[in-house]
């Protein structure tokens, strides 16, 4: 009797489950979407430069150049239009000047992402929250489970006992009365 109440609230929980997830995936795609609508001209060239800066192509067509622009500047094939000789005055200014627009253009979408990374970690501690709560919920449901098979264990022995002894009481009527019968 107990048990079927909570087999049919286990179902009914997981049914709220399922529900629950889909309604938090929706909020944070929702959250996530608004977050990217949010974004401006300059937050988007921030993440493209980022995502460019941090690639492999960037780095070895950076490592090229540099290897072409002082080859250029030092070989003898092209010393009459070289236009920066060493110590590479120009290439310093160049390099530094990349390095200076570079790094808060870097910081700017690390900025941005650190802030989707703190939506995503409300998110799911909303959600581990929830799922706490469910969980003691759920606990709660098998401690009660666990009391009625202990109190219908207790009553089915009960009832056995009392079988064994009407069994037993029957068994030496039986015997008595085929006894005297004899």
């Amino acid at each position: 009797m107990g048990y079927t109440r909570n087999t049919n609230n286990n179902a009914r929980n997981t049914g709220r489950w399922d529900e629950l997830f889909a309604q938090s995936d929706a909020k944070l795609l929702e959250a996530m979407e608004e977050f990217e609508r949010a974004k401006t001209f300059g937050d988007n060239l921030a993440d493209k430069v980022t995502d460019a800066a941090g690639s492999w192509w960037f780095v070895g067509s950076f490592c090229c150049t540099m290897l072409c622009w002082i080859a250029f500047n030092t070989l003898r094939f092209f010393q009459p239009h070289a236009f920066d000789a060493p110590p590479f005055v120009l290439l310093n200014l160049v390099l530094s000047t990349i390095a200076a627009l570079q790094a808060p253009i870097i910081l700017m979408s690390q900025r941005r992402q650190a802030d989707r990374d703190r939506l995503r970690a409300q998110h799911e501690y909303l959600m581990n929250l929830e799922t706490n709560r469910q969980l003691q919920n759920m606990q709660e449901e098998v401690v009660s489970m666990n009391e009625d098979i202990k109190v219908l264990t207790r009553e089915t022995q009960n009832t056995l006992s009392e079988i064994r002894e009407d069994i037993k009481t029957l068994l030496r009527e039986a015997k008595s009365k085929s006894r005297s019968e004899e």
